[in-house]
């Protein structure tokens, strides 16, 4: 048959054969009845959006025709002639080419955003969260009895298994939380003396290294910082910086002005100004000895006489004249003021001595001293003077202050040690105010008030080293210079704003990771659910 060219109305050329004599209408007939479809151009898809869109239709429509599969023939046959006899709508036919279109465009359409279209075509079974809805979805889709049913099994067995195992990790999870919780309010609990000692060092204007202020999680930035300036340089220049903190304080203790040098004669000097305050009990006349002054007296002179009942050699001569002489049912006020002075000054002074004699007299001497005030005291309250009695009450505090500070003091440099007022704090030392402050300080951060009687140099060796091996290393010598670094990070990490800002008690807060984590356990129904869409995996089998 001859050959003839024919351009189709969308433009495309093609070449037919047709019979010999064939008219030019018979032949563009003959074509159009033999000429292929056009192909399909790619779907005009603006982004996952519309992707996931064209996903969840394309899979609800293999759902209807799967679901118009299972009805047999017959039935649907007979469904359809009772609703045109009933003047129903005829139902809509699928076209098997325009579902054959539908698969191509999907094709296209998971290929160009995968994600979307996977989204997308798994919503409308996801949409139940429910492993039968998931199975009955899953049995819908075209295919085989055979098909429909194991990926209708997978589904539901995949759904109930996922619910049971989201339902284990909710309790795992609520288990996790709750003991981390508990470790969390544990180690606050253990902290909180130390965490409000850190606080109250801080307000009184010590400066505590990161490290030394939270040892076990000091943050990861403080913990380069501290480790690039020197851990040990950082903690002697923190001691020498607070060195000044201490001895101010001792002075606010003392009310002595910041401009007067702290000498033993400026502790005397104060000391004889609060004693004034005594010569207004001279004059009460008798004082009689109660229980109180009894006890108080036993629980002082306790361990000696159980020292000496069982070892009669170790009697101490001096302390057995005290015990005597305080054994009496009256005392004169004006005698008690003098022996209170006698008593706590050769106390104080015999505790520090090297004699075991002398020091087991000293604690007898200053518990009488304090014995016989608290007597005094009461014999104030009795006679109804609140100023007179609170007055007495500040001397007493302030003398006794005076001595705490005094055996802290170092007389060649006038500066406080703050470990020695450490020390009388951990003893049990009623200690009050700023010395407190000193006591709880050096008990809880010993290295950040060590006493440093030598200056620290700016470059100290192992800053030229550091240096000179970077240099080295690098092959350029400006790295020389990076040793000047690490006295600038020391100061900064010592400086009070950064103490303000970054030096803190640890945070007892759960990390966002954990809360995430705690609400997940805390939703055990949303685990389920979750655990539960690994019922989708039935809807890929057997594809």
């Amino acid at each position: 048959m001859p050959t003839f060219d024919v351009t189709s109305p969308d433009g495309r050329k093609f070449r037919v054969n047709a019979p010999e004599g064939a008219t030019q209408d018979q032949i563009i007939a003959y074509a159009q009845a033999n000429m292929p479809a056009a192909p399909k151009s790619d779907p005009d898809v603006s982004g996952p959006v519309q992707a996931f869109d064209i996903a969840a239709g394309h899979a609800l429509d293999r759902a209807a025709s799967g679901l118009r599969e299972l009805v047999p023939a017959p039935i649907r046959s007979a469904i359809d002639k009772t609703g045109e006899f009933l003047g129903m709508a005829p139902p809509p036919t699928i076209d098997p080419q325009q579902l054959a279109n539908n698969e191509a465009e999907f094709a296209k359409v998971e290929k160009a955003y995968p994600t979307a279209a996977f989204l997308g075509g798994v919503a409308p079974s996801a949409a139940t969260v429910n492993p039968v809805g998931m199975a009955v979805m899953a049995g819908m889709d075209p295919g085989t009895m055979g098909e429909r049913a194991g990926r209708a099994a997978l589904s539901y067995g995949a759904g109930k298994a996922g619910q049971f195992v989201g339902g284990k990790i909710a309790d795992a999870l609520t288990s996790r939380a709750a003991g981390k919780s508990a470790g969390l309010a544990s180690e606050k609990a253990q902290n909180a003396v130390r965490d409000a000692t850190l606080r109250e060092a801080q307000a009184a204007g010590y400066v505590i290294p990161p490290t030394q202020a939270a040892p076990t999680s000091p943050g990861i930035v403080n913990r380069v910082l501290e480790g690039i300036s020197g851990k040990i340089q950082t903690g002697q220049a923190a001691a020498i910086k607070n060195q000044e903190v201490t001895t101010k304080l001792a002075k606010q203790a003392l009310s002595l002005p910041e401009d007067v040098p702290l000498t033993r004669e400026a502790i005397g000097t104060v000391r004889s100004a609060a004693g004034q305050v005594y010569q207004a009990v001279k004059n009460f006349g008798v004082v009689s000895a109660d229980d109180d002054l009894r006890a108080a007296m036993n629980g002082v002179a306790g361990e000696y006489k159980a020292l000496i009942n069982e070892f009669p050699s170790q009697k101490n001569a001096a302390v057995d004249a005290l015990l005597s002489d305080l054994n009496r049912d009256q005392f004169s006020s004006s005698t008690i003021v003098e022996l209170v002075k006698r008593l706590r000054h050769d106390g104080f002074k015999n505790i520090t001595n090297m004699d075991p004699e002398k020091v087991a007299l000293g604690r007898v001497q200053v518990g009488a001293q304090n014995a016989l005030e608290d007597l005094l005291e009461r014999r104030l309250a009795q006679a109804g003077d609140e100023g007179a009695l609170e007055v007495f009450r500040r001397a007493r505090q302030l003398i006794a202050k005076s001595y705490t500070v005094e055996k802290a003091l170092e007389e060649s440099t006038g500066k406080v040690v703050a470990s020695k007022i450490g020390r009388e704090f951990m003893k049990g030392r009623p200690l009050t105010g700023e010395l407190a402050t000193i006591g709880k300080t050096a008990e809880a951060f010993p290295k950040a008030v060590q006493n440093v009687n030598s200056s620290m140099p700016g470059l100290s060796p192992l800053d030229a080293m550091f240096g000179t091996g970077a240099a080295v290393a690098s092959g350029n010598p400006l790295t020389a210079a990076l040793p000047l670094a690490r006295p600038l990070i020391r100061s900064g990490l010592l400086s009070s704003p950064y103490q303000k800002a970054m030096v803190k008690s640890p945070s007892y807060a759960m990390p966002l990771a954990e809360r995430l984590l705690a609400s997940a356990g805390e939703n055990p129904e949303a685990m389920r659910r979750i655990g539960g869409l690994l019922g989708l995996g039935g809807l890929s089998a057997y594809r």
